[in-house]
């Protein structure tokens, strides 16, 4: 009782795995002087947090779903990237964002019909384009 053990974990996500704070759940199945199960939750960081999106959603006047895709850069250089937003049944919308310095720039989709989408899983993915070549993904539920 009260021994410990490191041991060193390899955990790989999918490319298709959401950007930001994520918890991980390990489960755990151990024999020893009797059978115990646990498990633990542990918070994880996935991407490096000098660039990211901050994504916002409303119904404007026209009833579009209105998404406000915020790109942060907090790095010192100037940064591109090819943007999409997926939505069910709609056609992939895409956009740029073109050498944002380190600062914030805001781009906006409109999708006609927003309340058909109300409470329906969307996903913005962010390519970057040269540099480091990173992928930015951000899966996210539509509100009103």
């Amino acid at each position: 009782a009260g021994e410990r053990a490191g041991h060193n974990l390899k955990v790989v996500v999918p490319s298709t795995a959401s950007c930001g704070r994520e918890r991980l759940r390990f489960e755990f199945d151990v024999q020893a002087g009797g059978r115990r199960r646990f498990s633990v939750q542990r918070p994880i960081e996935l991407g490096l947090g000098d660039v990211y999106l901050e994504l916002a959603t409303h119904l404007n006047a026209e009833g579009e779903l209105q998404v406000d895709q915020r790109t942060i850069n907090r790095t010192s250089e100037k940064l591109s990237f090819r943007c999409y937003l997926s939505a069910p049944d709609r056609r992939r919308m895409r956009a740029q964002v073109w050498k944002l310095p380190p600062g914030e720039d805001v781009l906006t989709y409109r999708l006609p019909a927003g309340d058909e989408l109300l409470g329906q899983k969307l996903r913005v993915q962010a390519e970057e384009i040269g540099g480091k070549r990173r992928t930015l993904n951000y899966n996210f539920v539509a509100e009103p």
